[in-house]
């Protein structure tokens, strides 16, 4: 997703979030996903079947900082 924001799927970001331990709530046109231990890291994902590479960036964003919380880094 760093590489290239376009071609990806809801079913490419269940996978990701999920991979980091984040919790996905299914309903509606959209997956709400948020960290357990981090609940201010959170989005939205919606299930067309290719999104807005804004997504992606979104995702990259939240994972980078899970990251750099579970580091300890300020």
């Amino acid at each position: 997703m760093r590489q290239t924001r376009f071609g990806w799927g809801p079913d490419d970001f269940r996978q990701l979030y999920r991979a980091y331990g984040f919790e996905l709530i299914e309903g509606g046109r959209h997956i709400v996903v948020r960290h357990p231990e981090f609940p201010d890291l959170n989005t939205t994902v919606a299930r067309h079947d290719e999104l807005d590479p804004a997504y992606a960036r979104t995702a990259v964003r939240l994972i980078d900082e899970l990251l750099r919380r579970k580091a300890g880094r300020p």
